[in-house]
């Protein structure tokens, strides 16, 4: 019979005291709370009124449990809440990303340098127009 896993958390915190992993062997037998407390010293040193339990169901939540670095029961809703890694972008997305980045700054470049042109034939044209007027 599949028992799934057990958490025993402080009521005043809801941090996680002792998690029992789920079992799903068919000799697997569910301890009760009692049990629990005269099994494992981190519980058994502990007021079992300062100490509440959230059996989940098997398999539940198991790949958050997998994924997340750590863990604790929100207390007013009961409900588990993951604290999960955030991950840098890998090298390839950097890449792609400094690339575009590069791009529109190279875009930038030439739309400038082509207004620099237009202003340099501009100022050659009206230095040529001086010229005529200083000719005639």
């Amino acid at each position: 019979m599949p028992i799934g896993r057990k958490l025993y958390y402080g009521i005043s915190t809801g941090d996680i005291i002792l998690e029992i992993d789920e079992k799903h062997h068919e000799n697997a037998v569910n301890t009760t709370k009692e049990q629990d407390f005269q099994m494992y010293s981190v519980l058994s040193s502990l007021n079992p009124d300062s100490v509440e339990l959230k059996q989940l169901n098997y398999g539940e939540l198991r790949n958050d449990f997998r994924k997340a670095k750590s863990y604790k029961v929100d207390l007013g809703t009961n409900e588990v809440i993951f604290d999960f890694p955030e991950f840098e972008l890998d090298h390839s997305r950097q890449i792609i990303n400094i690339d575009k980045d590069a791009e529109s700054l190279g875009q930038s470049m030439t739309d400038a340098e082509l207004e620099n042109m237009r202003q340099g034939q501009k100022q050659s044209d009206l230095e040529l127009r001086v010229l005529e007027l200083e000719v005639k």
